[in-house]
């Protein structure tokens, strides 16, 4: 099973990398074994942003067809066991300048 979620997630990325204003990357987590944890990060500069991000599955669509589409979906919902999604902000005033921006 999880060759074919890692399989999948090469199709995610692959047809949201063809979005414009793209940026999705994601990576494995593997820490004392294998652990099965992945991580998708998806910058974006307003949350206005996040509304052409919702339609991954019109992406995955386009990119696919409608049946490659809803099986990837089916492995998703086969496959996950947990979700959470986090947003961070940056905070250039409270981050600690180097010592090369310094000089």
């Amino acid at each position: 099973m999880v060759s074919d979620y890692e399989l999948m997630l090469s199709k995610i990325q692959a047809a949201e990398e063809a979005m414009e204003g793209s940026g999705t990357a994601i990576r494995r987590v593997t820490m004392l074994g294998d652990a099965s944890i992945y991580i998708a990060s998806r910058p974006f500069e307003k949350f206005a942003d996040m509304d052409t991000r919702a339609g991954q599955g019109n992406a995955l669509r386009k990119m696919y067809g409608d049946e490659e589409a809803r099986q990837m979906g089916e492995i998703m919902r086969r496959c996950h066991k947990s979700q959470r999604i986090f947003v961070i902000r940056m905070r250039p005033e409270l981050s600690r300048q180097s010592s090369a921006a310094t000089n």
